[in-house]
């Protein structure tokens, strides 16, 4: 079932109504100025997206688009109640025929306009306490906004936080219902249904059940996480319940050397994931990489660098064990399609893409001009079962302006990847330009 753009589910509208009903309370300070209760923020982003392909099967592929995102908050009230909304728009700059194999779909879909209600919540925070409930943007490892396209990815359900000591922060959430960054309502699927399930415009999916499966609705998501951070020791461990899809259990952490501000300071990381279940896989003789059966995951990474005069140098190394009897050969279950809490992940070129294998990644980063440019570069290689061996380089740059033009930054991000062994993909060219103000 479909929650469409503008409605709501009947709890959640009467909760967010009876919340809303207080604002007309004469406080003495809404009644001096009732402005200074709301908050608005938001962006305006233009971006182009063009994928040239070294393959004569697979035409080339761009897209660009104009859009926009509108956040209100409000201040607390009643000892800690508030209010948040946020409405995105993106509109094609340049519209395709139906089917056009040239348009890129995962900048903003198919259609020429798209605008939704991705945030709508009532929250209570207090004494470093924060329980939200309604659609919203949430940030985890495995879980989060992917906001790299012109909309985010946002979610419907219930969010809890708690600071019980000085760097602990234990967090859950209970979703059940989801919108896709090319989406204008929230469903419950993920992005392992087909484009088109209940309507929904779902782009950037990993096709895996058979053509016509009629699947029954995603059951949403449960989390439990810790991170803790104090000195030079950080570190965080999560619990996800895919329901039907997966559990997985992550951790990460690392330890930095030395002093915050030493003119050298190496840091080491470290993760870990497992991955079981996968009953909705198996039920609907779901195959990925041609691979069929239970869920049976298990990556781990290292990584070491340094930094030192505003250098920032890194090795790291990820690895995804082969299980060849279950799931993808051992691929990662990802239902949502995060995997930048790998370290060797640049834009789509990771082991959640590649599927089993070893990836190695060298990069270095700095801000330059006191922090105006961000700059990064890495360069990958991979070695992996069902994939080939496809190595890349990647470029991604930022500039930020400042004084009457603050909030203005233009993003560049360049990916060159050779060497898959899918024809369509043995060669690739990938651009993102993007040109943003924040408000």
């Amino acid at each position: 079932m479909t929650t469409h753009p503008f409605t709501f589910r009947k709890p959640l509208l009467a909760l967010a109504l009876s919340a809303a009903s207080v604002l007309s309370l004469p406080t003495p300070s809404q009644a001096a100025s009732p402005a200074s209760f709301f908050h608005v923020s938001g962006f305006v982003r233009l971006y182009g997206f063009n994928k040239n392909y070294g393959a004569p099967t697979k035409p080339d592929q761009r897209s660009s688009a104009l859009g926009e995102g509108l956040n209100i908050t409000t201040d607390p009230f009643l000892g800690g109640f508030g209010l948040g909304l946020s409405v995105y728009n993106a509109n094609a700059i340049e519209t395709f025929p139906a089917g056009d194999k040239a348009h890129e779909t995962t900048l903003m879909g198919a259609k020429s306009s798209l605008t939704t209600v991705g945030q709508a919540y009532v929250q209570y925070a207090r004494d470093g306490a924060l329980i939200r409930a309604g659609r919203q943007i949430i940030n985890t490892p495995w879980m989060g906004a992917r906001d790299s396209r012109m909309i985010p990815q946002t979610f419907q359900g219930v969010w809890a936080s708690i600071a019980p000591m000085k760097g602990l922060q234990l967090m859950a959430t209970r979703i059940n219902a989801f919108k896709s960054r090319t989406s204008d309502g929230f469903t419950h699927d993920n992005l392992y249904y087909p484009n088109g399930y209940e309507d929904d415009e779902l782009y950037g999916t990993t096709t895996v059940f058979p053509k016509k499966t009629v699947l029954p609705e995603a059951s949403g998501t449960s989390v439990i996480g810790a991170r803790y951070h104090s000195g030079p020791i950080h570190g965080e461990a999560w619990f996800y319940d895919y329901t039907d899809f997966a559990r997985s259990t992550y951790l990460n952490g690392g330890y930095a050397f030395g002093k915050a501000h030493d003119a050298f300071a190496p840091y080491v990381d470290a993760q870990f994931m497992h991955q079981t279940g996968g009953s909705m896989f198996q039920k609907y003789k779901a195959t990925l990489f041609g691979k069929g059966g239970a869920v049976d995951s298990t990556l781990w990474g290292l990584r070491g660098g340094v930094k030192f005069s505003g250098n920032n140098v890194s090795l790291a190394y990820n690895k995804l064990e082969d299980h060849a009897n279950s799931f993808g050969g051992g691929s990662i279950v990802s239902p949502y399609r995060d995997s930048s809490a790998m370290y060797t992940a640049v834009m789509h070129v990771d082991l959640l893409a590649y599927g089993p294998g070893d990836a190695t990644e060298l990069a270095y980063s700095r801000s330059f001009l006191d922090h105006q440019l961000k700059l990064k570069v890495a360069a990958l290689k991979f070695h992996t079962t069902y994939s080939g061996n496809p190595h890349a380089v990647y470029l991604d740059a930022t500039y930020a302006l400042r004084g009457k033009l603050k909030g203005l930054s233009i993003r560049e991000r360049l990916l060159i990847s050779n060497g898959a062994s899918s024809a369509a993909y043995r060669s690739l060219v990938y651009n993102r330009l993007m040109l943003q103000y924040r408000f």
